[in-house]
């Protein structure tokens, strides 16, 4: 079953006797086993998969389309405007969360743990000390950065989550000379049944667009499993955005762009379709 080849019985019970046998030689040599640190969360709870888009490495590229792909073409470019914003304000702290997979925490004296390590963006290198502490509602982290002879100890992003790794936040601040909060994110997953959302809200202070956001999302629905909701604060503006992961048809609603609030769709090949017909 799954490719796997049920052990005889033989093999099962030397097993048992080898993991016996090394239980007893710790004990017997006083060894205590490593006690491990808490897992840092998934990438997911961190990153919007913006490449979940049907055509987003076409539409990255430059390269033009006709308008008969006006409608995926529109729910592309507002998708591409929010990567665009991580990717360009983001960047030191992205990195330095997901080269946080690659090493292992220490235990400090006051029970919280520690992941330090270096880490290279764009030819310039960081110091991330990434703390971990934990109660009984759940998990804090908190991620310091450094850059030798510009700035020590910054604190590019914090955050919590529940013991289940269910549900949880981050804080991302702007810039060590602007250090105000950035951006907001909040994240759901569903390990039963696989769905999940992550919402990125702009929570700079003085920003115009304070109060926008991007929700990306996986449900469980047999015609459009993925989604983006998007709002842009100033504006007052709506975006509503569902596709097929597989698919890869798709829809969008945007009552101010279309001038009307009925669903705009496009079909596997990311042409315009009357949504009727499908």
């Amino acid at each position: 079953m799954n490719g796997f080849i049920k052990p005889k019985c033989k093999g099962v019970f030397l097993i048992f006797m080898g993991v016996l046998f090394l239980a007893f030689s710790c004990s017997d040599n006083g060894t205590e086993p490593a006690e491990l640190g808490p897992d840092v969360p998934p990438a997911s709870t961190f990153l919007i998969d913006f490449g979940a888009f049907p055509g987003t490495g076409i539409q990255s590229s430059g390269v033009s389309k006709p308008l008969t792909f006006a409608n995926w073409g529109w729910a592309g470019i507002n998708v591409l405007f929010w990567n665009a914003v991580i990717t360009v304000h983001g960047a030191v702290p992205v990195a330095a969360f997901l080269e946080s997979f690659r090493h292992v925490p220490v235990k400090q004296e006051d029970d919280s743990w520690l992941w330090s390590y270096s880490v290279i963006v764009d030819e310039d290198t960081y110091t991330a000390n990434l703390y971990a502490s934990t109660d009984v509602s759940g998990i804090n982290w908190s991620m310091y950065l450094s850059k030798a002879g510009v700035f020590t100890d910054f604190l590019w992003f914090s955050g919590e989550h529940d013991l289940l790794y269910t549900e949880g936040t981050w804080t991302i601040y702007k810039a060590p000379d602007d250090p105000v909060q950035f951006i907001g994110i909040e994240w759901h997953r569903n390990l039963v049944d696989s769905t999940a959302d992550i919402t990125y809200t702009n929570i700079e202070p003085e920003s115009e667009g304070n109060g926008g956001y991007i929700t990306f999302g996986v449900v469980d629905d047999p015609n459009f499993d993925a989604f983006y909701g998007i709002y842009y604060a100033e504006e007052e503006h709506n975006i509503d955005i569902e596709w097929n992961l597989d698919a890869k048809v798709g829809r969008v609603m945007d009552e101010i762009y279309f001038g009307d609030d009925l669903w705009h769709c496009w079909d596997e090949d990311l042409e315009d379709v009357d949504c009727d017909s499908r």
